[in-house]
């Protein structure tokens, strides 16, 4: 039924469009022979380059670089990259600084006969509190399943990058249930091309910032995608240093699961809770056990506060998320920073991958966060003051002498216990001596004792004899 509804658009284009002929012959789109298809034998294999926005539509802006140039920049660096292999052709929705239309950059990507499209973007927030990298692809099957195999390439140069990969996405239009929300992606599929998204970084955000700083770093992404582009046409060089991707095979999976990978979520994550791990006063670090999930997609970031939820730190990266497998780490503890003279309130926010997010309970009754040397001060001031209240009440009392009380350092306490320790080695000696001197006697007594008994025992028996005779 969808490869016959994807039969009728391809006919009614066909018919209403000059470049239709193109739509009708990849209106049979299907992965299972799209391998074979003509990049696959010895036909060349035509992508469209689209360098998002131009002219007067400037784009996003990160500092003083608009996208409208960094993507055109891009778009001609991968086109140059793309020039190292063999049997493929690259042509570029705009070759200076102009505004398209979204119809008129699919058509012109239909009326070169174009096998893939790929549209250039660079990305921002509102709030200028999101970064790393993501790709949309079409909602409809056997589109979707096209656009995130070449996706899984994206995926992993960027996160070779060492950018945050934020996921493989669709997203349905608002205004008409079922269609894609992308212009370019929608328009594209009418005319059967699949067309993907790739957004490489977040330009407001100053984890990503570092990533295009400069042409050189715009130049490195245009690698990048011209990388995964090889890849996933299997694409041969034709000169040499450059790595043959001919035998390369890409990450696939069922149908279902890439729906599960890729479908939009707009539901807050499911679970938030957080409980004390460790305090450590002394050193201003507050361990959290941190528990959340997230049922329909993956969390990707997490923030915190310590005024109990009225501000919140920039978004840290959720520990083990991986946008690409869909996978993150459920339970997990967090080691958070405590200004000093901080009595904390702490909340979590946990952020999935589109940026939706739940509260945590608040852990409070945490104590003052102070350093050591603060601690001791406010010990000495303590004992100090006891003993200033001391020496008042006795002086209250009619005592002459005002007691003062100090507090011994370490050295006094450690000689009154060497004399403690040296009293009670001499009490053992004389104790020793005494019971020494006991035994002595009593065993002095005892022979003595024993010689008496003997000498009388001999007197009677002596006496006996005189008495016989």
């Amino acid at each position: 039924m969808k490869g016959f509804r994807l039969f009728i658009f391809s006919l009614v284009f066909a018919i209403l469009l000059p470049v239709g002929a193109s739509a009708s012959e990849s209106a049979e789109f299907d992965p299972a022979t799209w391998a074979e298809a003509s990049w696959r034998s010895d036909d060349e294999l035509i992508i469209c380059l689209d360098p998002g926005h131009g002219g007067d539509a400037k784009g996003t802006q990160g500092g003083d670089r608009l996208e409208k140039e960094l993507t055109f920049k891009t778009a001609k660096f991968i086109k140059e990259e793309l020039a190292k292999y063999e049997g493929i052709k690259v042509e570029m929705t705009r070759s200076g600084d102009y505004d398209l239309s979204l119809k008129e950059r699919c058509e012109y990507a239909a009326s070169v006969k174009a096998d893939y499209f790929f549209s250039i973007h660079y990305n921002a927030s509102q709030n200028h509190d999101i970064y790393g990298s993501e790709i949309w692809v079409p909602l409809d099957f056997p589109f979707r399943q096209v656009g995130y195999e070449f996706a899984t390439c994206f995926a992993e140069e960027m996160q070779n990058f060492d950018l945050l990969f934020r996921g493989i996405k669709t997203r349905e239009s608002e205004d008409r249930p079922g269609k894609n929300y992308y212009g370019v992606i929608k328009r594209n599929y009418e005319l059967g091309i699949p067309a993907v998204i790739l957004e490489h970084c977040h330009v407001d955000n100053e984890v990503d910032k570092p990533f295009v700083a400069t042409d050189e770093d715009l130049k490195r992404f245009a690698q990048a995608d011209a990388r995964a582009i090889a890849k996933y046409f299997g694409l041969k060089p034709k000169v040499a240093g450059v790595e043959n991707y001919s035998d390369y095979h890409y990450k696939t999976n069922d149908e279902a699961t890439i729906k599960r990978l890729t479908e939009y979520d707009t539901t807050d994550p499911d679970v938030c809770e957080i409980e004390p791990g460790f305090i450590d006063h002394d050193n201003l670090v507050l361990g959290v056990k941190l528990t959340a999930a997230d049922y329909d997609s993956i969390l990707l970031y997490y923030s915190y506060s310590l005024d109990g939820g009225q501000t919140y730190s920039e978004r840290i990266t959720w520990p083990e998320a991986d946008a690409l497998n869909g996978t993150y780490a459920d339970v997990c503890d967090i080691v958070i920073n405590i200004p000093e003279n901080t009595v904390p309130s702490v909340k979590i926010r946990a952020y999935n991958n589109y940026d939706l997010y739940r509260e945590s309970n608040v852990l409070s009754d945490l104590g003052v966060f102070k350093t050591r040397e603060e601690f001791e001060e406010e010990k000495k001031a303590s004992l100090a003051e006891e003993a200033e209240d001391t020496a008042q009440s006795d002086s209250a009392l009619g005592d002459k002498e005002i007691i003062s009380l100090n507090v011994p350092d370490k050295e006094t306490v450690d000689n009154e216990l060497t004399k403690e320790d040296n009293s009670l080695k001499f009490f053992i000696i004389i104790s020793v001596a005494v019971v020494a001197v006991i035994l002595i006697v009593v065993i002095v007594s005892q022979v003595y004792a024993d010689a008496q008994r003997r000498k009388r025992r001999k007197r009677r028996l002596e006496e006996k004899r005189n008495n016989r005779k």
